[in-house]
């Protein structure tokens, strides 16, 4: 009875797995009807949306919350808002879990303005002429002292949102 050894700079061979295909996640658009602004906004607060479901359901209202809001700062520093979707909430009253589909399209953050002066007028410094420095130093001071804009998402904005939970457990992927 003879075992061959297994040499340990072998690589050991396994049945190769079938590769995992997932089925695509369901994913609506969906238009905001409250509108935000990182002005007079608060972190917690909800919000509406409204969505239509691709199963020819009719129109359903949305509710999310705002993850967090920074309004904008002195230095150019645009405002923020983080918004999280909860569920839809179908005609018949079920509630179905929503979130935000992974996107740059439609993003989970959105941010204002900075309005900074262009960068490249920075380089003014290295002209020669003392105007051209002064000019410089102007732009300098602006970008340091002013507001950025806030962030300001209307009444319409679109999201796109995945419903239910085979996203999260991996049992879905967004296409």
């Amino acid at each position: 009875m003879s075992m061959s050894a297994v040499r340990a700079d072998e690589p050991i061979s396994s049945p190769a797995a079938a590769p995992v295909v997932l089925p695509p996640c369901r994913v609506v658009d969906a238009s905001l009807t409250t509108p935000l602004d990182s002005k007079s906004l608060r972190g917690g607060e909800v919000f509406h949306f409204t969505a239509t479901p691709a199963d020819g359901q009719p129109v359903a209202n949305g509710f999310g919350v705002v993850d967090f809001v920074r309004g904008a700062r002195r230095g150019g520093k645009a405002g923020q808002i983080g918004v999280e979707v909860r569920y839809l909430e179908l005609a018949d009253g079920t509630h179905v879990p929503a979130m935000i589909a992974p996107s740059t399209d439609a993003p989970a953050l959105h941010a204002g303005p900075s309005r900074n002066a262009p960068s490249i007028f920075s380089a003014l410094g290295f002209a020669k002429g003392s105007g051209f420095h002064l000019a410089a130093g102007a732009i300098g001071v602006y970008n340091f002292v002013h507001f950025g804009g806030q962030a300001v998402l209307p009444v319409g904005t679109h999201m796109r949102i995945v419903l239910g939970d085979d996203y999260l457990t991996e049992g879905c992927k967004v296409t």
